[in-house]
């Protein structure tokens, strides 16, 4: 007999989740599940075993597949970054695509020692980039790289560079916290497929990259346009030498 008075055995579990001990069974056949802890041959299972069962259920009611749930709990388990795995699993929501490079192909797109182990640290803070177990280094979205490489080569400096996308990515932050808002609000429906819900969130996304787009390209005409302007009056007020 069990001497933990929180556990308890498979039929009081399957009770209190609400499904059949087959189920239960299941779910440990598929991963899905941590085993009990055995003694002798009787398992006894603890509140994290109802909480991973109260957890699939609410997946399971939004139409995700087992497959699906099991990358979630998996990354869970190990810490990764569940948006990361959600995002694989709802399909092509996000416009970037992550490449993979030897750190010496990643120097090379810099000027020559633009690029030293404390400015890979920073990138590698803000979550732009990681060491995968080979020594090769994976950006997860080329357009960070390319556009930070062009900067560098105009002739901003590394570090002027990452204040910027590090205050930028804070202002993105922001912003799509206010469209998440909206869909949560306006869009989401619990009762509905998954599928459909993945669909509506890559919509809001296409709709929302469109507007913010179109809305820093206005206030980089009307800024620029304003600064240009001063700038000229300054030049024209200063006396000839």
């Amino acid at each position: 007999m069990s001497t933990r008075t929180d556990e308890v055995r498979i039929d009081e579990l399957a009770r209190r989740a609400g499904v059949a001990t087959t189920t239960i069974r299941l779910y440990q056949t598929r991963g899905l599940l941590p085993p009990p802890r055995l003694v002798g041959r009787t398992g006894y299972y603890t509140a994290a075993h109802l909480a991973r069962l109260r957890l699939i259920g609410e997946l399971r009611a939004r139409r995700f597949s087992l497959a699906s749930i099991k990358a979630i709990v998996d990354a869970r388990d190990e810490g990764r970054d569940l948006g990361a795995v959600v995002g694989a699993e709802t399909g092509p929501l996000f416009g970037g695509e992550p490449i993979v490079v030897q750190p010496a192909e990643l120097a090379e797109r810099f000027p020559v020692g633009a690029i030293g182990t404390d400015e890979m640290q920073r990138v590698a803070r803000l979550g732009l980039i990681s060491v995968l177990d080979d020594g090769r280094v994976q950006i997860d979205d080329a357009r960070f790289l390319d556009t930070g490489a062009a900067l560098v080569h105009m002739g901003v400096p590394v570090a002027v560079v990452l204040d910027q996308l590090e205050q930028l990515l804070r202002e993105t932050d922001a912003i799509a916290a206010r469209f998440i808002d909206v869909f949560e609000r306006h869009l989401y429906d619990p009762a509905a497929p998954a599928d459909e819900m993945r669909s509506r969130l890559a919509e809001l996304r296409m709709h929302a990259q469109r507007v913010v787009v179109a809305a820093l390209e206005r206030s980089l005409a009307r800024l620029g346009a304003e600064r240009l302007a001063a700038q000229l009056t300054s030049w024209e007020a200063e006396p000839e030498h």
